[in-house]
């Protein structure tokens, strides 16, 4: 099933009532360097999203699950996630 941009940034308004800003900005990097560093298309996105569910540290696992991303992209994903600064997780 596809998700067109207008759910997809409906989910991401929500989600900033969900979580506090500061977490949801982190979450948003993330799907920005998804989107624009490993061109991941926003359908691919929002289903990894519904799969972490409330977990977002598990969307990289939920995108290599379903094929989005191979063993050696998920990888440069977790070397990208190590850049942040200490403290600075998804959760």
């Amino acid at each position: 099933m596809l998700v067109n941009a207008s759910v997809f940034a409906k989910w991401l308004s929500l989600s900033v009532f969900r979580h506090r800003s500061d977490k949801m900005s982190k979450q948003a990097r993330l799907i920005e360097y998804l989107e624009q560093e490993m061109g991941l298309p926003e359908d691919a996105i929002a289903l990894g999203l519904r799969q972490a569910g409330a977990l977002p540290n598990l969307l990289p696992i939920a995108l290599w699950k379903y094929g989005f991303v191979t063993a050696d992209q998920l990888e440069q994903i977790f070397d990208w996630l190590e850049t942040l600064q200490p403290g600075q997780n998804l959760m």
